[in-house]
């Protein structure tokens, strides 16, 4: 099997380098979480649980076959390779805690691994709120930002929502109650501190930030400091939860969610102005968003250097980056009408 092909079985899922595959357990039946291809795959994330308590990016967690010394050198060896990156640590928080509650956890060891997690969570945040993506050192020179990028503060978020409000799959977590809503709390208002401004109108986010002026900075070298689309799509569903879930308890998010619903609107391009590989729309929309803009319009950059013009960027850059994107479409299938619906022109 290779990277990038789908497993077929849970078994191809359990013996193969499944750090991009993870949250496909998360979409099984309730029964399978109490199986035991379920109960191998919590044991696998508890000896693969580095001494930081959170995860690497696509380490190999397939079913383990180290010794405990193997182990144990491997966690210290990778101390500071833990990461929220590509969905790193949360996803395998979310799957520890579904299984444990569910399966036979025999003396609380993935409930125990899973609470490691969340002090990981809780340690690696900010003083003012907000994460990086990478925690205790930052592997890259975007490391230590507070980002966006993959939804690293929303997913984050999520689950400190879950926990303050004893939800599924966290009610078990409430000795994490208090610092969990603090934390939330912090996170409210960096998400309201960090939304730009193009004038005195307020748009999206940018994928990173520097934690200490809380001005956007670039990540990779096509990445930009400005409204990033895909990344304001998850802050936007995290903040319309919180709205439909607890309408009281953050009144101004409504008018956050508004305008930063109503720069992604204004954003949309009709069709593709441009390809990077194959574009698919979601059902329902005619639509599709650059990957990046700013007050002017979709914004291209490469190795430092912006531009609006397609022909500007390299070969290499045109076909390495999806540099369109349709999630916003999921946020706007009520505004569509039967002529959007069916992608007419």
């Amino acid at each position: 099997m290779t990277y990038g092909e789908h497993p077929h079985t849970f078994d191809d899922f359990l013996t193969m380098d499944w750090g991009a595959y993870l949250p496909l357990s998360l979409m099984q039946k309730a029964d399978w979480h109490a199986s035991d291809q379920a109960a191998a795959l919590a044991d696998s994330l508890v000896a693969h649980q580095l001494s930081t308590g959170g995860y690497r990016q696509g380490d190999s967690k397939g079913i383990c076959t180290a010794t405990p010394d193997q182990l144990q050198g491997i966690r210290e060896r990778t101390l500071t390779d833990s990461t929220f990156n590509d969905h790193s640590s949360t996803a395998e928080l979310r799957v520890l805690a579904i299984i444990s509650q569910v399966g036979n956890d025999d003396g609380y060891h993935w409930r125990s691994a899973a609470a490691r997690v969340i002090e990981y969570i809780l340690e690696s945040e900010y003083p003012r709120g907000g994460w990086p993506v990478d925690f205790p050192k930052a592997r890259t020179p975007f490391g230590g930002t507070l980002t966006y990028a993959d939804w690293v503060i929303p997913e984050i978020m999520h689950i400190l929502w879950e926990i303050m409000h004893w939800s599924w799959p966290f009610g078990w977590a409430s000795e994490y109650r208090e610092q969990a809503t603090a934390a939330f709390d912090r996170g409210i208002k960096i998400i309201c501190r960090t939304q730009i401004l193009h004038g005195t109108t307020r748009t999206g986010w940018a994928q990173h930030y520097d934690p200490e002026t809380l001005e956007p900075v670039e990540g990779r070298h096509w990445e930009p400091p400005v409204v990033a689309t895909h990344e304001t799509v998850g802050v936007i569903m995290l903040l319309q939860r919180i709205i439909a879930e607890a309408p009281g308890m953050y009144p101004g998010l409504r008018w956050v969610v508004r305008d930063a619903r109503a720069s992604l609107w204004g954003a949309r391009l009709r069709g593709p102005a441009f390809r990077s590989g194959k574009i698919s729309f979601p059902a329902g929309c005619g639509y599709s968003w650059g990957k990046y803009y700013d007050e002017h319009g979709v914004l291209l950059r490469e190795h430092g250097v912006n531009t609006r013009n397609w022909d500007d960027m390299s070969d290499d850059l045109k076909g390495q980056v999806f540099w369109l994107v349709t999630s916003p479409g999921e946020l706007f299938k009520d505004k569509m009408s039967e002529r959007d619906h069916h992608g007419i022109t």
